[in-house]
């Protein structure tokens, strides 16, 4: 294969050294740690020792009878490509420079140099991994960018069956899970490439399309149960030709972005990911886009003998990886940076989740390809079949399905208000599909991103401990959670799997200063949004400007308080009092019956149900005037429960619409009634 004579500007090819490196005993199957990976190490010891390698020559046929089709984005600008052109002498290294490798590129033409590698393991008597190794000069997403990308598909071979028996295509990291197809029937698989990031998922529908939920789905990953789907696959989340649209990001480095850095002289705005797909800030969008494009399929790279070769727009060429272990000992580049809000605690750029690349010779899954399949029933089915010691997947899932409050009752109420028509006349704030993907970012030890699929944000291997997850995207307010996870089983992140986010334009930071080590969080008809630990020495959430809602404070030290707050006053902050216990309960239900009382007189006239109503509220505020000034509040208490209990009688003879929308109400207020009367007691 020759090189394009043309060099980076600055840099000459450095040439191949003999001396014995690190990569000369990775060849030699020495183990290896893993880089940017997470815990890969204990994998290994669950695979146990590779057998012999297959002979090259054996290798080969097994690499050109599956070696895969390529299917890319139209919008897409990186192709898989050698990186040797790109290297330079550095410490006695060879070294593909970030720099170069992206400078270089861009001048390059569309297909410069089209290449595959392939590394080939044999895994037992009849069982081999195919290995199918690309590199792309450059990685543009929407929650993760670096300099080079080495993206992997992976195909099990029964060799005595002539056939492959599962498919693993790569995700970003090792807390997303793989797109994987078991027992597939193509013998040569087409891989649909993101745009951007290049991450993968085999197709097998011959659509040119990823399908996970309608029609015959392109994975066979276990399924979960969240939100509004019974069966939801757990797998990369790919969004393609269905579920939501996903913007990509804008990489900056030293506060500009990337193509107009000084030492990237050749590289132009038109070189990224064009802009009709790509959002500089998060922050500056006043509500999610709805103009980001679909994916739309574009340039396929196929190998030199596939049979619809004649059909591709370029041809790759298969080569050895043991070719690179023996040129290149590392792929460098600083760190890149773009914007990723969290709640109120650091408002500006989070990038402890970014990663570089990761060389591929010296990632675990190199050697035992098994360590990367994702799905426990994949592993057990191939320990089954073919007698080997693969123990399942460790690590728990941790899932949720974003939704966004979003003005008018339009989507989703509680279940006591969504078959009535009076209720969605009053409601101001509903639940709604979040209008584009969203990002998940759960900080802990090894920090991991994600994006949504169909608004649910998934992830896997979680290990016991203390996370915090955090949900951004485009023209929303975050969304932060703290929680704790026993390493196994499933976690439902935020209130039973559901995320709650807001627009920008109509959020409202609602906090406190009180440590709190539980916030629940009720919109009057939209239900509950919030119910988790918040992050930080306080509390801080977005709350959409037009709710109504209630907020219940657990302190760490133990006690209790609830507000009622009605940030429709047009304030960008709200802080929440102090007012602990008896203090807090009774503000608070002096406000929540006044707002009832308001409703009754609005949807009732001269009812016994409004008299009763305004009695309580003069009692609850008459109890909170007493409370403060120390003096008993006890027996002002009791008459709020006795007007109460009053109303409550009388708000099953109302007419139905009147009837939906006070009953919930009134015997909430019977509840904080009866809590009240025990914190004076």
């Amino acid at each position: 294969m020759k090189h394009p004579p043309r060099r980076p500007k600055g840099f000459a090819r450095a040439a191949p050294r003999t001396r014995v490196q690190r990569r000369d005993l990775l060849k030699a199957g020495a183990g290896v740690g893993g880089l940017g990976l997470g815990s890969y190490g204990a994998w290994q010891a669950l695979q146990g020792s590779p057998d012999p390698q297959p002979r090259a020559e054996d290798g080969a046929v097994l690499a050109r009878r599956y070696a895969p089709r390529y299917v890319f984005d139209a919008r897409e600008r990186w192709f898989p490509t050698d990186p040797r052109p790109y290297t330079v002498e550095r410490d006695g290294e060879t070294v593909v420079d970030g720099f170069a490798a992206l400078d270089g590129y861009s001048t390059a033409g569309r297909f410069p140099n089209p290449t595959v590698w392939y590394n080939v393991r044999r895994l037992g008597e009849n069982l081999r991994a195919v290995q199918f190794w690309s590199y792309s000069a450059f990685d543009q997403f929407t929650v993760n960018f670096h300099w080079h990308d080495w993206e992997l598909l992976q195909v099990f071979v029964d060799t005595a069956a002539g056939e492959p028996v599962l498919l693993s295509a790569s995700a970003h990291s090792r807390k997303v899970p793989n797109n994987e197809f078991l027992d597939p029937s193509t013998a040569r698989p087409t891989v649909l490439a993101e745009l951007g990031s290049h991450a993968a998922a085999t197709e097998v529908n011959d659509s040119e399309g990823f399908q996970r939920l309608s029609g015959p789905a392109d994975l066979t990953n276990r399924t979960l149960s969240v939100a509004d789907f019974a069966a939801f696959p757990l797998g990369y989340g790919l969004p393609r030709d269905e579920g939501l649209t996903l913007p990509v990001s804008m990489p900056e480095l030293d506060g500009a972005p990337v193509h107009k850095h000084p030492e990237l002289p050749n590289v132009t705005r038109d070189d990224l990911v064009p802009p009709e797909a790509t959002v500089r800030s998060f922050s500056a969008l006043s509500s999610p886009p709805v103009d980001i494009p679909r994916r739309e399929p574009g340039p396929s790279v196929v190998h030199d003998d596939d049979r619809v070769a004649s059909d591709a727009d370029a041809t790759y060429e298969l080569r050895p990886m043991r070719e690179l272990v023996d040129e290149i000992d590392d792929f460098d580049g600083p760190q890149l940076s773009f914007e990723f809000a969290v709640p109120r605690l650091a408002e500006d750029a989070v990038a402890s989740h970014l990663t570089t690349v990761s060389t591929p010779w010296e990632q675990p899954r190199y050697e035992s390809p098994l360590a990367d399949i994702s799905d426990s029933r994949h592993r057990q089915v191939l320990a089954e079949r073919y007698g080997l010691d693969l123990q399942p997947r460790l690590g728990g899932v941790v899932v949720g399905a974003v939704r966004t409050l979003a003005e008018g009752a339009g989507g989703d109420l509680r279940p006591e208000y969504r078959e009535s028509d009076a209720a969605r006349d009053r409601a101001s704030v509903s639940l709604v599909s979040p209008g584009a993907e969203v990002l998940g970012l759960i900080q802990s030890e090894n920090p991991a991103a994600t994006v949504s699929a169909h608004g649910v944000v998934a992830f896997q291997d979680v290990p016991e401990g203390d996370h915090r997850l955090t949900v951004n995207g485009p023209g929303l307010a975050p969304y932060a959670e703290r929680f704790s996870h026993d390493g196994e089983g499933e976690h439902r992140a935020g209130t039973e799997g559901r995320l709650a986010t807001v627009p920008n334009e109509n959020a409202v930071a609602v906090g406190g200063e009180r440590p709190a080590r539980r916030l629940r969080v009720d919109e009057d008809y939209a239900g509950r949004l919030y119910d988790a630990r918040p992050p930080g020495e306080g509390f801080a959430l977005y709350l959409h400007r037009a709710g109504a809602y209630t907020l219940e404070v657990e302190g760490e030290d133990g006690s209790r308080s609830v507000h009622r707050v009605n940030p429709d006053s047009g304030d960008t902050d709200i802080a929440v009092g102090e007012r602990v216990g008896a203090a807090s309960v009774l503000n608070y239900l002096a406000e929540y019956l006044a707002d009832t009382a308001e409703l009754a007189r609005e949807v009732l006239e001269g009812e016994g149900v409004t008299t009763a109503l305004d009695a309580a509220v003069k009692a609850a505020a008459r109890a909170t005037e007493l409370l403060d000034a120390g003096n008993a509040a006890g027996a002002q208490v009791g008459v709020v429960r006795d007007r109460l209990l009053a109303a409550r009688g009388r708000v099953d003879g109302l007419p139905e619409d009147a009837r939906v929308l006070l009953a919930p109400r009134v015997e909430r207020a019977v509840e904080l009634s009866a809590e009240a009367e025990a914190a004076v007691s």
